[in-house]
């Protein structure tokens, strides 16, 4: 009876749905009832695939003989379908015998194999003809009935409308799905997913298994993705998810936070202690560094690994997060390490620099922050010829911070920038004073802060600050570590040049504290190299310290460069630095670091007959 094959293809489709099967399977299954009811040799469901230009048979059936075709790509264009289609008529069905197939590329694609007569029906969904059926007979001249047409019509009603509707929908909801809890470089779960899923993992174990969360970042990242591009970026990325989930079995579960920084939940093993685990690590780590070598030569990335151990489960996991985010963050100042496990005496310190930070903005406010002057003397008139402003801070409350606690905090934070420009003009101020009652003033230097090479407008802002005060540019003078000159080489050259043209004085604070100096000398022109006061920290002078000193001093003044020596305390140093030929000193021997009224007492006194 006609259409009664139609009313049971329809019955069965809405049965399976309202069952909640797979959209997937319904559709084959409905694509073999036609097959098998008519005889047909083959049926495709061809769409086009997202983000791409190809069409693939996405679903078929294959009748006797038919080799399976799903997911093969037919070699046409967006452009050729769209062209090819325009003879289908309203009701998007177009029959052909196989007869007539002709030169049109979409024809001659569906009937190159037989030559069987075939039934083309467009799909169209939201507004796009972008997916088809196709019903396939070997044989050609067949006539198709109309029981064939209506069927074939009610198949691609049922499937236009209803069933590649659901499907799709259901495609993006778990596509949305995964947008929101994976992270879409490397596939980790999102941050808020890794918090439950690793905090449950570790509350439910009953065992005595020990677990541990490690927060890693990749050391250098923003320079591969300047040097090399995002995209090595993205596959750096990538190699350390895998290194995470695949490279140790310790590894259950991780996160990319954000940028290069991953956090991970570990479990320590009956056949592995603690320190087994950090040596692990420790070789993870450096395993990635290397392979990375090998493939981004001038990369030169590292791992730096912190790492909190679970002590009680009770506790939140963002605890433990925090803890070894302490220890990362500590475990940067310790060169060549790669894991460092978090204690309590961390947490005191992380304590300080908070209520340091904290603290910061109002005493600049409330002008807490002063600097004393510690004297530079020539080794010749052994007068003072200068002074290093050296900044200090007293809250109101009576309560000190010594520069070693609070200047690493700012430099961390970028306080430091704001603190040494507070510390610039107030030695304007003083310099001013002096100047203005006609006494005497000598250059006053002041420290740099490797944070000022990170914008272009530094030396214009310390021109317009000396100069709204009118001070000579000679009498400041501008001391930059030896480390800034290592982190912002090219930076700091220019800024040296201007500061320089500029009248102002410049010198390398630290030299010997690092491993770059000589190349160093090579590359910048100073005006007074500083020697780093560790060369003098034992208070005597051996054989091979005194052979150091001496051949420096010796080459800055081939140079043209004036040597100072921080960190004098004794006569017997003093009095080996001038026979070595040394321009100045600065140490205790001569001066602590003192208030500016007992430092001007001090100006034209002569250092030869007090000491």
């Amino acid at each position: 009876m006609e259409g009664e094959f139609v009313l049971k293809v329809t019955e069965f489709v809405l049965s399976k749905m309202a069952e909640r099967k797979e959209v997937g399977s319904v559709i084959k299954q409905l694509l073999q009832m036609v097959g098998e009811h008519f005889g047909l040799y083959h049926i495709a469901l061809v769409e086009k695939q997202k983000r791409m230009t190809s069409f693939t048979i996405t679903y078929e059936y294959c009748g006797q003989g038919c080799p399976v075709k799903r997911n093969h790509v037919l070699n046409f264009t967006q452009e050729e379908w769209q062209q090819s289609l325009k003879f289908l008529k309203e009701d998007m069905m177009y029959y052909e015998s196989g007869e007539a197939a002709g030169n049109d590329k979409i024809l001659s694609s569906v009937n190159r194999s037989t030559g069987g007569a075939f039934c083309i029906a467009l799909l169209e969904h939201q507004g796009e003809k972008a997916a088809a059926l196709l019903f396939k007979y070997k044989e050609a001249g067949h006539i198709f009935s109309e029981e064939e047409k209506m069927s074939f019509a009610m198949a691609r009603q049922l499937v236009n409308l209803y069933l590649l509707p659901v499907r799709n929908y259901e495609t993006d909801r778990m596509e949305l799905q995964r947008v929101k809890n994976y992270d879409m470089v490397t596939g980790l779960m999102k941050y808020e997913s890794f918090l439950q899923v690793a905090e449950g993992t570790y509350r439910n174990d009953e065992t005595d298994a020990v677990y541990a969360i490690v927060y890693s970042d990749i050391n250098n990242f923003k320079y591969v993705n300047e040097y090399y591009g995002y995209l090595a970026g993205d596959d750096i990325l990538r190699k350390f998810e895998q290194v995470l989930l695949s490279a140790s079995p310790l590894q259950l579960v991780a996160t990319r936070l954000f940028s290069d920084y991953f956090i991970s939940l570990v479990k320590i093993t009956n056949f592995t202690t603690e320190q087994m685990l950090v040596a692990m690590l420790e070789q993870q780590n450096r395993r990635f560094a290397e392979a990375l070598l090998k493939i981004y030569p001038d990369a030169k990335v590292s791992v730096a690994s912190g790492i909190a151990f679970i002590k009680d489960n009770s506790i939140s996991i963002l605890n433990y997060v925090d803890c070894a985010n302490i220890a990362r963050k500590r475990l940067k100042k310790n060169f060549g390490a790669t894991c460092l496990v978090y204690d309590e005496s961390m947490e005191a310190q992380q304590k300080k620099e908070i209520e340091i930070t904290s603290q910061a903005e109002a005493a600049l406010f409330l002008g807490e922050f002063y600097f004393e002057l510690q004297p530079k003397i020539n080794l010749d008139s052994n007068t003072v010829i200068g002074a290093e402003a050296l900044v200090r801070w007293k809250q109101s409350n009576g309560k000190k911070w010594l520069p070693d606690e609070f200047i690493p905090v700012f430099e961390k934070n970028g306080f430091i920038t704001r603190l040494d420009f507070m510390v610039y003009t107030e030695v304007c101020r003083y310099l001013r004073e002096r100047i203005k009652k006609g006494q005497s003033i000598v250059p006053i230097s002041v420290n740099v802060s490797r944070m000022h090479f990170e914008t272009d407008d530094f030396v214009e802002r310390v021109i317009r600050l000396v100069d709204s005060y009118a001070v000579p540019h000679n009498y400041l003078e501008f001391e930059i570590t030896e480390s800034v000159f290592i982190d912002h080489l090219e930076k700091t050259r220019v800024a040296i040049r201007r500061l320089r043209e500029a009248g102002f004085l410049v010198s390398m604070d630290d030299f010997g504290s690092g491993y770059s100096s000589l190349n160093l000398l090579k590359e910048l022109d100073f005006d007074v190299l500083k020697l780093d006061k560790d060369f003098l920290a034992s208070g005597t002078l051996d054989k091979k310290e005194s052979v150091i000193i001496s051949n420096i001093i010796k080459m800055a003044k081939q140079m043209d460069i004036k040597v100072l020596c921080e960190g004098v305390e004794t006569q017997e140093q003093a009095s080996f630095l001038a026979q070595a030929d040394c321009d100045l000193v600065q140490g205790y021997y001569y001066g602590k670091p003192m208030q500016i009224e007992v430092f001007d007492d001090l100006l034209g006194e002569d250092f030869g007959k007090m000491f």
